[in-house]
């Protein structure tokens, strides 16, 4: 196997973390960095001498050297809330739990095809007293041959600079799990031990372990002599049990006693009970459900969880288990951003829009075609320098390498034995110039050479040969001629930034501009584009013309106007549009919206003088010409009664009528500026929780001063936020997320009179509301 101190080896200060983390205190003066560098040091230079002869020995047989890895962690690529709204056609691994205990005769047979599969496991029965080790299993004449025959091609990549893929395998899944921990952990705290056949407990030991315990295996009623040592290596204080005692017995329980001061057993009726047990011993917020039903979602998943704050619940495909939903009813209101990973036969539309109403929350959603391409999207939103790829048919050497995993926040693609999915080689290919180090994970049984070698190829580089120079020639001076528009280096770094997040090719205007119908300035104008509008690019022309798409508009640019698309500087606009009261006088809407205006936001009326005389007729007008419509109330409340009042009030204004858009409450009159903070909050989720419990979708609507200094931000989290921010790019004064973004009130849109300001206020949405809502059913829909 190889040697996986260099894996862990990110660099001293990141392996100063890593081991404060494990061993569960942190150095906060130089002296405890010095001692941990000094430690770490002396074991790495004991080890490299302890190993060297068989270091030596497993390279002759085709083991790649391990580079070190950066010193550097990067960050992050910008995480997007991916929403993924086709179900993915995922096959799911209908596997039944089997609770009844391994006769004599089901051992016999499972022994003999351990056996076949290579594993060697030193038994230590309940009943028995701890033998030594039986002498190692010889490499099987396949595997040596395999790896003989990639050694002449390593070498020579490694004296190019080329990457090299490192597999990491031991003789069995047992050796290979101690061998992770041996490499990651000086020792730790705790120690997670699931057993090695049953994945259902084992789903959930990702969420438990968040980069901080090892995950060892061992079987019903033995214990294996590669798990005991590494277990008494960490010297653990706590080791805990996942599952019941069908899967791991009371002896094998009693016998890990002997090497911890405690053993904790966390087990539920089922796999989704187990699940949310481990959950509430997290204080994370954010919630990312997978379906119990296959084991590939979850493990994927797991780094993706760890990078984002985010612990990991279980859902059954078709419905919420009652174990998760209670889960997510009793924690409410402590609950941040919901993520579903896989696809709709993984866990069923209906089931996302049931999770929606249980929380309270839009729940994003990040699947693929199916297991593969789903690892790819998880994969899009994480760190790419080092990436590990692991079998989608078996879960034990992705669960046991996820701590490590989740610790460099790498990314665990799925593969099947013998063929990468099309949707991993294109990540590879995307990002080769990205990754520093990808380790297959798994012996040749696992995923064979056919992996190894494809990863290899897709991974090379090109090495440009030079080119022989030709002898100078006098030629006549040509005629100056004009220079070419810049046009393809903008645009490759264009589709590169988009790369890097999973989408394609964006560009974000940097000023006004107008898209025409056909490349010309003499063409006919399709629609105004504001600044800071994101746009997809669908082709690129040689007159310095670009054609572009905006939610189906169609139409053509000059590349200039635009530059490249910043996740971190600009989110994706989903719509814009205008918000719009009495003092807009009459509103073409059907011209409006030829112009470019997706939705409108209508003033309903407000606390002083009731409802609004347009919002009846815009209303109507709206609908009739096919324009998404939301409302808001503009509040004079002074206390939290006369807020639930307004509350009444609105509802009746609203009636039946259905909003794709939701229905804001409007707080930022400056009578109510004096209010004590806490009674503002009070007022305003007062007057919001009405709305909701009568089936609206209803948010906040507020200055950005209003917002950070009038109200206690952190209870307003659970609701959608508009918010005013103008005359900048990037209304970067609030960090939470928000909904929607008033950019402007001095926009010109035709139809649209201006309010005598100089303008009309004018809105980005960033969420696809309208699909929310219905799903939710919501809005009166």
């Amino acid at each position: 196997m190889k040697n996986l101190k260099d894996i862990a080896k990110v660099s001293f200060v990141a392996l100063s973390v890593s081991l404060m983390i494990s061993t569960g205190s942190m150095a906060q003066t130089e002296n405890d960095k010095k001692d941990v560098e000094n430690e770490l040091s002396s074991r790495y230079t004991s080890i490299s001498t302890h190993n060297q002869s068989k270091l030596t020995k497993k390279a002759k047989l085709g083991y790649a050297n391990i580079n070190d890895l950066q010193n550097q962690k990067q960050e992050n690529d910008s995480n997007l809330n991916l929403t993924d709204t086709k179900d993915s056609n995922y096959e799911i691994e209908n596997k039944e739990e089997k609770e009844n205990s391994v006769s004599e005769k089901d051992n016999a047979v499972k022994a003999e095809k351990d056996a076949e599969e290579g594993l060697e496991v030193s038994p230590i029965k309940a009943d028995e007293s701890v033998s030594k080790e039986n002498s190692e299993q010889q490499i099987s004449q396949e595997e040596a041959d395999g790896k003989e025959a990639q050694d002449e091609e390593v070498k020579a990549l490694n004296s190019s600079g080329q990457i090299v893929p490192t597999r990491i395998a031991g003789k069995n899944r047992y050796e290979s799990a101690a061998q992770i921990s041996r490499e990651q952990f000086t020792n730790a705290k705790k120690v997670i031990v699931v057993n090695s056949q049953k994945y259902a407990d084992a789903l959930s030991a990702t969420t438990l372990s968040d980069g901080r315990y090892s995950i060892l295996y061992t079987e019903k009623d033995t214990l294996p002599t590669a798990t005991r040592n590494e277990i008494q290596r960490l010297n653990p204080i706590e080791v805990y049990l996942l599952g019941g005692k069908q899967s791991i017995s009371d002896g094998i329980e009693n016998i890990l006693k002997k090497y911890a001061n405690k053993v904790t057993r966390i087990a539920g009726k089922d796999r989704y009970e187990t699940s949310a047990k481990v959950a509430a011993m997290s204080n994370k917020k954010n919630i990312v459900i997978a379906s119990g039903e296959n084991f590939s979602d979850p493990l994927y998943a797991s780094s993706y969880a760890y990078s984002n704050n985010a612990k990991i619940l279980l859902s059954s495909g078709k419905t919420l288990s009652r174990e998760t939903r209670d889960y997510l009813l009793r924690n409410k209101s402590k609950i941040g951003n919901v993520t579903v990973v896989g696809g709709g036969k993984s866990i069923s539309s209906s089931t996302v829009r049931y999770i929606q109403s249980v929380t309270g929350k839009n729940v994003g959603r990040i699947s693929g075609r199916n297991r593969y391409e789903g690892s790819v999207k998880v994969a899009n939103s994480m760190n790419k320098s080092k990436v590990f790829i692991a079998s989608g048919d078996d879960f034990a050497d992705a669960l046991a390498i996820s701590p490590l995993a989740q610790k460099l926040n790498a990314p665990i693609l799925l593969s099947a034995k013998g063929k990468l999915d099309t949707s991993v080689i294109a990540f590879l290919n995307n990002f080769k110039n990205s990754i520093k180090d990808v380790f297959i994970v798994g012996g040749y049984r696992t995923i064979d050479n056919n992996v190894y070698g494809t990863v290899q190829n897709v991974l090379k580089k090109q090495i440009a040969k030079p080119k022989p120079q030709p002898k100078p020639q006098v030629k006549p001076q040509a005629k100056p001629q004009p220079k070419p528009p810049v046009v393809k280096d903008e645009v490759s770094d264009i589709i590169e930034e988009d790369k890097a997040i999973g989408l394609h090719d964006f560009v974000v205007a940097k000023r006004s501009t107008t898209l025409y119908d056909a490349a010309d300035n003499s063409a006919k104008s399709v629609r105004n584009i504001n600044t800071s509008t994101v746009m997809q690019v669908i082709n690129i022309l040689d007159n310095g013309w670009m054609q572009l798409d905006i939610n189906g508009f169609k139409g053509y640019a000059k590349v200039s106007d635009f530059g490249m698309f910043n996740p971190n500087k600009y989110r994706l606009v989903f719509q814009q549009g205008a918000d719009l009261s009495k003092f807009n006088r009459y509103v073409d809407m059907r011209l409006a919206k030829k112009n470019g205006m997706d939705f409108v936001i209508l003033k309903a009326g407000s606390g002083y003088s009731g409802e609004d005389p347009k919002f009846q007729r815009n209303y109507n007008n709206a609908k009739a010409a096919g324009l998404n419509v939301g409302a808001y109330w503009y509040s004079y409340a002074v206390n939290v009664e006369e807020a639930k009042e307004e509350a009444v009030r609105y509802m009746k204004i609203l009636g039946k009528k259905q909003f794709e858009y939701p229905v804001y409450l409007d707080f930022e009159d400056p009578s109510q500026r004096k209010i004590p903070k806490k009674t503002k909050t009070d007022m305003a989720i007062a007057f919001m929780s009405i709305l909701e419990k009568n089936g609206f979708y209803t948010g906040l609507y507020s200055s950005g001063s209003w917002i950070n200094n009038q109200f206690e931000r952190e209870r307003l989290k659970d609701y959608d936020i508009w918010i005013a921010h103008w005359h900048v790019t990037n209304p970067n004064c609030y960090t939470p997320d928000y909904g929607m973004w008033q950019f402007t009130n001095k926009s010109k849109i035709k139809g649209v009179p201006d309010t005598g300001e100089g303008g009309v206020d004018m809105n980005y949405s960033y969420k696809n509301y309208p699909k929310i809502i219905k799903d939710a059913k919501l809005n009166n829909f």
